[in-house]
């Protein structure tokens, strides 16, 4: 009986395992979640507008590669900023190519957002007296 029971679990491991191949093998539509993140933003400089965390990437591809982006570590889409401050409109389509590596082997059907408006600005800060120290 013993017996019966290790076969029967063995074949069920080993029928997963090839469902899950042969499954995964096949096209398939997803979004990802990806952290956004601006670079060469200047010393001393600040977003003044509060920005997304997160975008949404909806991508097409074979189902290795999807869970591969999905388990795996978590990416950043990462936007070049040009000048100091100032007012930015940026079309985040055109960051895909400096991006192309987190999503090699898929296509890129849509983002969400596809555009971000923000505003940079000086960091300023200023220290406060207490009312105990001007006494």
């Amino acid at each position: 009986m013993r017996k019966k029971i290790n076969i029967f679990i063995a074949s069920f491991i080993f029928a997963t395992i090839l469902w899950g191949s042969i499954s995964l093998s096949d096209v398939y539509f997803t979004n990802v979640d990806v952290k956004l993140a601006l670079v060469n933003l200047p010393q001393g400089y600040t977003i003044g507008t509060p920005l997304p965390e997160k975008i949404i990437i909806r991508v097409r591809g074979q189902g290795w590669k999807l869970l591969s982006i999905n388990v795996g570590p978590e990416t950043e889409f990462r936007v070049a900023l040009n000048k100091d401050s100032g007012s930015y409109n940026i079309d985040l389509n055109k960051y895909l190519e400096t991006n192309r590596l987190l999503f090699s082997d898929v296509e890129i059907i849509r983002i969400y957002p596809d555009s971000i408006k923000f505003f940079v600005e000086r960091a300023i800060t200023k220290k406060l007296q207490s009312f105990r120290d001007l006494s």
